[in-house]
């Protein structure tokens, strides 16, 4: 039986000493962990490399008049990915269209996270609409409504909890704490917790309290 040459063949390049080179074959730099079967090279550097794993890589070299893809025509430019799609940068990421529509395709647990390390604005020259079960606005510090016109608060029943009053009913003040317990990490709310244990601890002072006068003006029993 003929001995079969299992080796890959060499590589094969064209190139032009100025303008740069196109390499057909494998990598054979022990040092290059990701080896590239084809890669294409400019003078300046700027190269396209198809990785022998099916990846592939399109880089500039360093320039100031950036790079472009563009589509022309009716049709659209995709991108379709099976897994994660990252974008860094370390300028401005801007992004411009007639419309822009971000929607999660997860029922269970698709969320739109935006974070901001300074300040975050929306403006709308029409309308701005929240729409969802339940909404939530959290404020550290201060929460200011403010309309230079009407301001409307409609509901069919309206509770407003100052959680430093003394008068606000235990029951609610659970209430308001179980609604706001996902809203902090940092134990903002110790302070609310503390109320709310004495706000309990005075309803059940009181509650013994009319229990002994109820008691008292009944007067002795006798067996």
């Amino acid at each position: 039986m003929a001995n079969v040459n299992t080796t890959s063949p060499p590589p094969i390049t064209f190139g032009n000493p100025r303008n740069g080179f196109l390499t057909i074959g494998e990598e054979d730099d022990k040092k290059v962990l990701r080896k590239s079967e084809i890669q294409m090279s400019s003078g300046s550097a700027s190269e396209l490399r198809l990785f022998k794993d099916g990846g592939w890589e399109l880089k500039s070299s360093d320039n100031d008049k950036g790079s472009y893809i563009i589509q022309k025509g009716n049709g659209a430019l995709n991108i379709l990915s099976e897994g994660d799609i990252n974008i860094e940068c370390k300028g401005t990421f801007g992004v411009k269209a007639n419309d822009i529509i971000l929607e999660t395709t997860n029922c269970d647990d698709g969320d739109i996270v935006c974070n901001a390390k300074h300040n975050f604005k929306v403006n709308a020259l029409n309308y701005a609409i929240i729409s969802s079960t339940d909404v939530t606005i959290d404020a550290k510090n201060k929460l200011i409504s403010f309309s230079e016109n009407m301001n409307y608060i409609i509901g069919r029943f309206i509770n407003f909890h100052e959680s430093m009053s003394q008068i606000i009913p235990p029951t609610h003040a659970r209430n308001v704490k179980k609604l706001t317990d996902t809203l902090d990490t940092n134990n903002s709310y110790r302070q609310f917790d503390l109320k709310d244990q004495n706000l309990k601890k005075e309803f059940e002072e009181e509650r013994k309290r009319k229990n002994q006068e109820a008691i008292e003006s009944i007067g002795p029993t006798f067996g």
